[in-house]
């Protein structure tokens, strides 16, 4: 969002680290040198808005798709977690989808074929040459659908077809109409 395109993620966890027989050490770290990249302004086309979350339910071509990131108990509102006003979900919701779903068991990323199989499965055929609605992805706090956008990136989706409701549940359940929020199955 800030123009950052060259980053690096630890694939699975610190011991998939060790295992793989890279470098560690308890030795303290030379002071770190002075970076030279420089933020860009903010790039708001990644990010979905309330007004644009609410405008999936009124549009009558499908401008995008909502996808609920967060657990079952939390989609049919038996939790609510810490933040949130009240329990529950966006009604026009396309369905929930598990946030690790491109992960692994251990925790390192699939691979990208099985990512875009995965993806063409859940998202209704979605490829990364889909021209189709963009696909706007909700949590708790913006925080597990990073997840799925970032997969969903690996595997080649253009970041302007992915968008994160960044307010999500906490923001919804604040603002929310009773007819905006949907209990149960």
């Amino acid at each position: 969002m800030y123009g950052k395109r060259s980053v690096y993620v630890l694939d699975a966890n610190y011991d998939a680290y060790v295992d793989a027989n890279w470098p560690t050490t308890l030795a303290e770290p030379a002071p770190p040198r002075r970076g030279t990249w420089v933020a860009r302004p903010l790039d708001a086309s990644m990010v979905a808005t309330r007004a644009q979350t609410v405008a999936v339910r009124d549009a009558v071509t499908g401008t995008a798709r909502l996808w609920d990131v967060r657990s079952l108990d939390e989609y049919e509102g038996s939790t609510t977690l810490p933040g949130a006003a009240r329990p529950g979900r966006i009604p026009w919701t396309t369905r929930r989808v598990d946030w690790w779903l491109f992960r692994q068991d251990d925790g390192s990323w699939r691979n990208v074929s099985e990512t875009r199989a995965l993806a063409a499965e859940t998202f209704g055929g979605a490829t990364p040459d889909d021209t189709g609605p963009a696909h706007i992805f909700y949590c708790q706090s913006a925080v597990r659908t990073t997840q799925l956008i970032f997969g969903l990136a690996r595997a080649g989706w253009p970041l302007e077809r992915l968008k994160n409701y960044d307010g999500s549940w906490v923001e919804w359940s604040h603002l929310a109409a009773a007819e905006e929020i949907a209990i149960g199955e």
